[in-house]
């Protein structure tokens, strides 16, 4: 029923917390937690953005220029998704805590509260770290996605004092910086499409080569080279263009 308010408010709203709610049970479940700690954190991930239903849509989907006020409105909804939730007793400590606490930064200057380090509950840092990879990997009417190599950039730049770095590192190691579909432009020129990921490193993956600009020559499926193997080659950015302009024959 929470969830229904939050998709008649925001579309993209309902869809990111859907998405953080996955980014979140994954983590913590390599993290090891057991069955009802995960089942916690993911539904604090799921509701930690309830609070917003209070504010107007016009302010939620307000594309630059807040004022102070309405900067300082907008932070308000991890108190206003806590009040909602707090005196219900179908939902546990863990779960409102997550929705309270999911701003609060390692460093002491996030909020509501300004915590610090292991004042902020575990629950919350893990909701962080995904309400943040899912935030700028998505995108809005007035702002474009970040590629997956510079938001693990963002994230990697980001621990010790916005997030934890534990659970960042984690985080990390089961997010492919180039996942599969990714058209990447390789250290000789040549254009290629990610076809697999090297768990031993994320940054080193498996690519169909697809085209020479230089040459303007197109290859055929056969192409493959192991970036694990070529240690000579390695990628120099993610491109992004439609696939279609690029398939091989």
């Amino acid at each position: 029923i929470n969830l229904k308010d939050v998709r008649q408010q925001d579309e993209y709203l309902f869809a990111h917390l859907v998405n953080v709610c996955a980014l979140s049970i994954m983590l913590a479940s390599r993290m090891g937690y057991n069955r009802d700690k995960v089942k916690s954190i993911g539904l604090g991930a799921l509701l930690h953005d309830f609070g917003k239903v209070i504010i107007p849509p016009s302010l939620l989907q307000k594309e630059a220029d807040f004022s102070p006020e309405e900067i300082l409105e907008l932070k308000k909804h991890t108190l206003y998704g806590y009040n909602i939730l707090k005196d219900d007793p179908t939902i546990n400590t863990t779960v409102k805590i997550a929705v309270l606490m999911h701003h609060e930064n390692l460093d002491g200057s996030g909020y509501p509260l300004g915590l610090s380090g292991d004042k902020i509950h575990y629950s919350a840092r893990i909701v962080a770290i995904c309400n943040l990879f899912d935030s700028i990997t998505s995108d809005r009417k007035f702002k474009l996605a970040l590629s997956t190599a510079d938001a693990v950039e963002r994230l990697t730049c980001s621990t010790g004092t916005i997030l934890d770095k534990s659970f960042t590192d984690e985080f990390l190691s089961m997010i492919p910086i180039f996942p599969n579909g990714t058209l990447v432009l390789l250290s000789n020129g040549l254009i290629g499409i990610v076809i697999s990921n090297n768990s031993k490193s994320l940054t080193r993956p498996v690519v169909r080569l697809l085209y020479n600009p230089k040459t303007k020559t197109r290859y055929g499926k056969n192409y493959i080279v192991d970036l694990m193997k070529e240690l000579s080659l390695k990628i120099l950015r993610e491109i992004r263009v439609p696939s279609d302009e690029l398939k091989a024959p």
